[in-house]
């Protein structure tokens, strides 16, 4: 178990608490679930054990945690269906707006989680190829071609409503 003050886990839990909830949100696609996975990950984060020699090495690890225990979360039996968060459609101005949001938005959620996780993290998360190849233990090559293979899907998704 982590030993660290209270003091010292309100910074680190400052520091991370967006990008945690960001990733969460881009695969729960509700608000609460979203919260409830990123407390599951500063819950595991505060047991693990785990030496960081750096704030990156940290911030990767806690970026992995996240993909894997909202995917571990939607896998889950009762948690089959999930829906589109009505904070986020608030915030979508005019309709047409809203439908071309929600088709990308449908688009990138109902992606292979393989294209999915280099998506999310590169448009938004805004890491570097070198920094998501690290983050998911691949080479910079395979975060391009999962890149360009899922926005080739999005496109598809869009445009013909088929993924």
């Amino acid at each position: 178990m982590r030993n660290l003050s209270e003091r010292e886990f309100d910074i680190k839990y400052q520091i991370y608490k967006d990008i945690v909830y960001n990733i969460a949100y881009s695969y729960v696609r509700n608000r609460e679930d979203a919260l409830d996975v990123s407390q599951d990950v500063f819950i595991k984060y505060l047991k693990s054990n785990d030496e960081f020699k750096t704030l990156d090495n940290e911030k990767y690890w806690l970026i992995r945690v996240t993909i894997n225990t909202a995917k571990n979360y939607l896998s889950s039996s009762w948690k089959k269906k999930v829906t589109i968060d009505s904070d986020y459609l608030e915030k979508i101005s005019s309709d047409s707006d809203k439908k071309e949001s929600i088709s990308y938005y449908n688009a990138i959620t109902n992606l292979p989680s393989k294209y999915k996780d280099v998506i999310v993290l590169f448009y938004y998360e805004n890491l570097k190829l070198e920094e998501i190849a690290q983050t998911l233990n691949v080479s910079v090559s395979c975060v391009k071609k999962r890149l360009e293979r899922g926005r080739e899907k999005i496109k598809m998704e869009v445009e013909h409503g088929q993924l």
